[in-house]
């Protein structure tokens, strides 16, 4: 038992996949916070067998999660309050800049003129960016589970060639339980909301920068993740939902994780283990 708990597979790929899809399944009928639930409930459970209860002092990992259980509780709640596109898109441009900036601080604030700028932008527009854009897929609950998952498998992948298993794994997590989500959608209509689309867009957008600022990433792997919300938006024929509607959305979005790992593989050679 020891030894499937201790396994990564398992702790980030196995175990947030179930976990999210027995949650959502159970709770499919609560509306759109079923997705922001079994999301959260997949991901965190995957969180506290890899690296337990987050404390102080907070490190780069603990902040990420930190920010993660942000990010459920107040998509929720502008779930509840049933916030415009407009409101939506300014907080969650406020949380992808904020928490970026958060997370890089203790290097950036060890630099000075452009050497400080050059770390903190990039940064903060990676997050914002993805953060903004995805954040209004919630209502098309197809492109927005796809993107999810897409950009938490690339994300991780991509982090692990970059030399930090630990970010890796994070980042699995979050394909892995938006992977659950997006597997109820193939079966049966729902929505999905803010709950699940902010803190699984900003969990894999700060996994990636992490993984460039405290790893050995290179910031030009992330520029095909940075695709993601322009891929999810190309017209596809045949209507907005169903099995096939979903298929075709992954190989519209599948080519910018594919890229992202394939930039990190060429830059640091094959995985580390």
């Amino acid at each position: 038992m020891n030894e499937l708990l201790n396994n990564p597979a398992f702790q980030s790929g196995l175990l947030p996949f179930v976990v999210a899809l027995a949650a959502a399944w159970l709770l499919r009928g609560l509306g759109r916070f079923w997705a922001a639930v079994g999301f959260a409930a997949g991901y965190f459970a995957s969180v506290y067998v890899v690296m337990g209860v987050p404390h102080w002092p907070l490190t780069s990992t603990r902040k990420i999660v930190v920010l993660g259980a942000a990010a459920v509780l107040l998509g929720v709640l502008l779930d509840v309050l049933a916030v415009s596109r407009r409101t939506l898109a300014l907080w969650a441009l406020a949380v992808g800049l904020g928490g970026a900036a958060w997370l890089v601080w203790p290097v950036a604030a060890r630099r000075e003129g452009l050497a400080f700028w050059s770390l903190l932008l990039p940064a903060a527009a990676y997050a914002g960016w993805l953060a903004t854009a995805l954040a209004d897929l919630r209502a098309r609950a197809p492109e927005a589970a796809v993107a999810a998952m897409m950009l938490g498998l690339g994300t991780g992948l991509s982090a692990i060639l970059g030399a930090s298993a630990l970010l890796g794994q994070l980042g699995i997590a979050v394909g892995a339980a938006a992977g659950a989500c997006l597997l109820l959608l193939c079966f049966r209509a729902l929505s999905l909301g803010a709950g699940f689309m902010l803190p699984a867009v900003l969990l894999s957008a700060l996994t990636g920068v992490a993984a460039v600022v405290y790893a050995s990433l290179p910031w030009y792997s992330l520029a095909p993740l940075a695709l993601t919300p322009l891929l999810a938006r190309i017209p596809l024929a045949g209507g907005g939902g169903g099995l096939r509607h979903i298929l075709l959305r992954g190989f519209t979005i599948l080519p910018a994780a594919v890229a992202a790992v394939a930039v990190a593989w060429w830059r640091a050679g094959p995985p580390p283990f």
